[in-house]
C-alpha cells in the first residue's frame, strides 16, 4: 500500500523539493507500533478475525504480509494514508 502512494506521489509532485519529502517519507514511519497499536489489533480483529493478544508467539514474516494486505476501509489505513499526505 505504501509503495502505491509512493508512486503517485512520484508521479504527481514535480519539484525538488517534493521530492525530496518523498525520499524522507522513506526514512520515516507512517505508522507505529508503538502509538498505533490499538488501530493494528482492530484492523487484524476486523478483518481477519485474528486476535493478536492470543496469539503468543508471531514471526515477523506472519504478521508483516497480513499487515499489507490490509483493506483500505480499516482506520489504520485510513491514518497511513492521511500521515502520507500530510507530507505535501
Amino acid at each position: 500500500m505504501i509503495k502505491r502512494y509512493e508512486e503517485k506521489l512520484k508521479t504527481d509532485l514535480a519539484t525538488e523539493e517534493q521530492k525530496a519529502r518523498i525520499e524522507k517519507l522513506k526514512a520515516d514511519n507512517i505508522y507505529s507500533f508503538e502509538h498505533d497499536d490499538e488501530y493494528i489489533y482492530s484492523a487484524f480483529l476486523d478483518q481477519y478475525g485474528i486476535d493478536l493478544k492470543d496469539i503468543k508467539h508471531l514471526h515477523w514474516w506472519k504478521f508483516k504480509s497480513p499487515f499489507k494486505g490490509l483493506k483500505e476501509d480499516n482506520l489504520i489505513c485510513k491514518i497511513m494514508r492521511y500521515r502520507i499526505y500530510n507530507y505535501n
